[in-house]
């Protein structure tokens, strides 16, 4: 049976603005499995990056409780928070958020010094092996000015991998990239699941979605749906595609 890694229970999630409160998430009860890759489906304003960040600690939940390895994390501490995250998550949006005056070799490097959990020749060695693994050692020490989208995404993705997280989050990661970027990415996801990486997805590209073992359907703030594939094939590409639109047609996509 997969272990439970991370576990929201009765997540609830509003907003107040103009006096005015919006609830976002309702009671929300949801199971991260070790080694999975999970994708959050919905339609737009549905709640699916307010219940990524809920869940890995980039916002806090307005009720209920998460759950890492059994611990509650809600209510620790901002400096309590940022460690568990730097040490225990990885985090890939679709835009990259590099800093723009180091180099992608940097960017990468950082990343793992923050951590903590390696020395820095361990971090520097790493660096090196994931610019290579990513296919961007020869533009290790450009700018991000100075790289394509697909570039800068993947140096991405070696910079929230290379302090080794439990888990991996990811919001849209290929929405700003065109199509041969956006394979280059999920291909290297695809990897990193069959390697053993845990990971969670938000999405709206059906494309995308196929390369999960495990797919989560949000509508207006609660889950209403799961749909589960087995370990993926490109050969199967097509034939999950029709699965999960049909699926995703009952729901009212």
């Amino acid at each position: 049976m997969s272990q439970v890694i991370l576990e929201g229970k009765q997540v609830g999630k509003t907003f107040t603005r103009n006096h005015q409160t919006t609830e976002v998430l309702k009671q929300v009860d949801i199971q991260i499995f070790d080694k999975d890759f999970t994708v959050i489906m919905g339609s737009s304003g549905a709640g699916k990056s307010t219940l990524l960040y809920t869940l890995s600690g980039m916002d806090v939940c307005s009720s209920g409780q998460i759950q890492y390895r059994g611990k509650d994390v809600s209510n620790l501490r901002e400096k309590e928070q940022a460690e568990l995250r730097a040490r225990a998550y990885g985090f890939v949006f679709q835009q990259t958020h590099l800093v723009g005056n180091l180099s992608l070799r940097e960017n990468i490097a950082v990343s793992g010094y923050i951590a903590g959990k390696h020395s820095p020749k361990e971090i520097d060695e790493r660096a090196e092996a994931l610019l290579e693994r990513m296919k961007i050692a020869h533009v290790a020490d450009h700018a991000v000015s100075q790289v394509s989208g697909g570039e800068a995404q993947r140096a991405a993705i070696a910079r929230a991998i290379i302090a080794e997280p439990d888990i991996l989050f990811a919001d849209e990661p290929t929405g700003a990239l065109n199509r041969a970027g956006s394979e280059n990415v999920l291909d290297i996801f695809t990897e990193l699941h069959q390697a053993g990486q845990s990971i969670v997805m938000v999405t709206h590209d059906v494309h995308a979605a196929i390369r999960a073992n495990r797919i989560l359907y949000l509508d207006d703030g609660r889950l209403v749906g799961e749909y589960t594939f087995n370990p993926y094939s490109p050969k199967e590409g097509r034939a999950r595609e029709d699965a999960l639109n049909a699926w995703l047609l009952q729901l009212h996509w």
